[in-house]
């Protein structure tokens, strides 16, 4: 599977870190991923469809969530069977250059695992 379509597909949200604090309401949430639209799912019902934009360059890939009041803007990798996120939580804020989350960033970074 190429990077380009490994994005594609359900993951569920195992581990989340917002602002350098481990969340406890992200994890066990899952996220389907399909042709430029995602949304999550909560105890099996979707929610919260965005469209996101997807770049593999440079690296980090990016991706942009699309809100209603502007762009989540963020980077993401695949390592082995996982996927990991980190994004500015503002929107129309910078996008993060490195994969952390701490309070002075205030950046949110998820690991989500392939389901």
């Amino acid at each position: 599977m190429s990077d380009e379509s490994s994005i594609l597909g359900k993951w569920t949200i195992f581990k989340a870190f917002v602002a350098g604090r481990e969340s406890k309401y992200l994890p066990g949430t899952n996220i389907v991923f399909n042709a430029n639209h995602s949304w999550r799912q909560i105890d099996g019902v979707d929610t919260n469809s965005v469209r996101y934009d997807v770049h593999y360059s440079p690296k980090p890939y990016q991706i942009d969530i699309h809100l209603d009041d502007g762009i989540n803007q963020g980077i993401f990798e695949f390592r082995d069977n996982l996927l990991v996120i980190c994004s500015a939580d503002e929107e129309n804020t910078p996008r993060p250059t490195e994969f952390s989350s701490t309070a002075e960033n205030g950046h949110s970074l998820v690991f989500h695992r392939r389901i």
